[in-house]
C-alpha cells in the first residue's frame, strides 16, 4: 500500500470520526439538559448495571445506537452534563444505602484481607500440619479448601493419602487497595509480578527502592 493511499484512508477516517462525533452531540443535546428525559434516566441505569460503568457500553445498550465512534463521542457528551453527573451520583448513593455498603465497611474488609495471618487456620511443625475448625476462624478470608485423595493409577484404587491445600485472598492486591484508598500511592515497589506504589516519609529510605 502505498503513502498516498494510507493517508486517504487516515483521512477520511478522521472525517467519519468527525462528523459521528457531531451527530452524537446532536443526539444527546446535552448542553441545554435541564430537566432529565426519560431517555437520560435509562442511560444512567444501564450505567450502573455494567460492572465496569463503561459509558460507551451503556450508551450503546440504552439503544442509542451501535455505532463505536459515535457511541464514544455521544456518551462523553452525556457524562460530561452536569444533571446527568449527579443523577448518577444519587443512583450510587441510593444503591449504597440499600445493600448498607459505606467507604468504611469496604476499607474494613480489605484490611481483613491484607492483614490475614495464615498462622490463624492452621498450626504446623517439621512432620505435621493441623487445620483449625472453620468454627474457630473467619472464613471470609479463605479463597478456598480443597481436598485432594491420591489415586493408585495401576490399580485405579485411593491409596488413602489425603492432601488438603487452603489459599486466603491475594493479601498484596488487598495492601494495594488499602494504600491507594489512604493516599498512600506515590512510589513504584516490585514484588514478584505485583507493582506496589508506597508513598514513604521524606526521612525513611529502603534499600534498592528507586
Amino acid at each position: 500500500m502505498t503513502k498516498t493511499k494510507t493517508k486517504k484512508k487516515t483521512k477520511v477516517k478522521k472525517v467519519k470520526a468527525k462528523a459521528a462525533r457531531r451527530v452524537a452531540t446532536k443526539r444527546s443535546n446535552n448542553r441545554n439538559i435541564e430537566v432529565l428525559e426519560p431517555k437520560h434516566k435509562h442511560f444512567c441505569n444501564v450505567l450502573l448495571t455494567d460492572p465496569d460503568m463503561n459509558p460507551v457500553q451503556a450508551w450503546i445498550d440504552a439503544g442509542f445506537g451501535d455505532n463505536r465512534i459515535t457511541a464514544k463521542a455521544g456518551s462523553k457528551a452525556l457524562m460530561d452534563c452536569k444533571v446527568i453527573q449527579v443523577e448518577v451520583k444519587r443512583l450510587i448513593n441510593l444503591r449504597s444505602e440499600r445493600l448498607d455498603i459505606t467507604s468504611d465497611r469496604v476499607l474494613f474488609e480489605l484490611k481483613k484481607l491484607a492483614f490475614a495471618d495464615l498462622g490463624d487456620y492452621l498450626t504446623y511443625d517439621n512432620d505435621s500440619m493441623t487445620l483449625k475448625s472453620s468454627d474457630e476462624v473467619d472464613t471470609s478470608v479463605v479463597s478456598s479448601v480443597k481436598r485432594r485423595v491420591t489415586t493408585n493409577k495401576r490399580e485405579k484404587t485411593k491409596t488413602g493419602t489425603v492432601t488438603i491445600e487452603l489459599k486466603l485472598y491475594d493479601k498484596l492486591k488487598a495492601l494495594e487497595l488499602v494504600a491507594r484508598h489512604l493516599g498512600m500511592m506515590d512510589r513504584n515497589l516490585i514484588v514478584g509480578d505485583v507493582q506496589i506504589k508506597v508513598k514513604l516519609p521524606k526521612d525513611v529510605t529502603i534499600d534498592g527502592l528507586n
